[in-house]
């Protein structure tokens, strides 16, 4: 039986020669990164991220929010879904304790291609079940649903919303300036077809 060898260094019967220490190295750390992230993939729980979420909120919206519940997350599509349960919104300070808003639930799909390619949120559902919502107007003319500024107030803008559903809405207005108040429910099942 003939051996060929076709590696100059390595002769009939030997070894090759071992890779330098660096590449060595190199190829345990790789495969150590990649365990790493197999194992993250397994054993990652949505849930993990409610605190930092809430904190995010809470420094957007200039008000405390909790989430006593869950994240429910599914990444893997091209309209994306996130349902949150136990969503509390805080009140401004000077509203007193009780929350601006309640969600036992809100969930949320988002196009990614749209966003990748053009930085567009588009949100083809979006669903609201059994939310409460007290918005209150004090005598100075504070508003409880107004964020803090320093500049000219500017417009609300949303992101386009294909379909929007609210289930067992609540919501009560007190205007104290003009003495007014307002209590009502809300249910929704709107579709949008078309531009607009």
């Amino acid at each position: 039986m003939t051996v060929v060898v076709d590696h100059p260094d390595v002769r009939a019967g030997e070894r090759p020669p071992r890779p330098p220490r660096r590449v060595r190295w190199g190829q345990i750390l790789f495969a150590l990164f990649v365990a790493a992230l197999v194992i993250l993939a397994i054993l990652f729980r949505w849930d993990w991220l409610r605190g930092p979420l809430a904190r995010y909120l809470s420094d957007r919206m200039h008000r405390p929010v909790t989430i006593a519940g869950h994240l429910y997350v599914h990444p893997w599509s091209w309209t994306p879904q996130a349902t949150v349960t136990g969503l509390t919104i805080g009140n401004a300070p000077w509203a007193g304790k009780a929350p601006m808003a309640t969600l036992p639930s809100f969930t949320i799909r988002a196009k990614i291609l749209p966003l990748i390619f053009h930085g567009q949120l588009i949100l083809p559902y979006v669903e609201a079940d059994r939310p409460r919502v007290d918005l209150l107007r004090d005598q100075q003319g504070r508003e409880n649903w107004a964020t803090p500024h320093t500049g000219p107030t500017k417009p609300l803008k949303l992101p386009p919303i294909d379909h929007l559903i609210i289930r067992d809405g609540a919501l009560r207005f007190a205007d104290q300036q003009r003495r007014l108040s307002f209590t009502g429910t809300v249910s929704s099942s709107e579709e949008v077809s078309g531009p607009g």
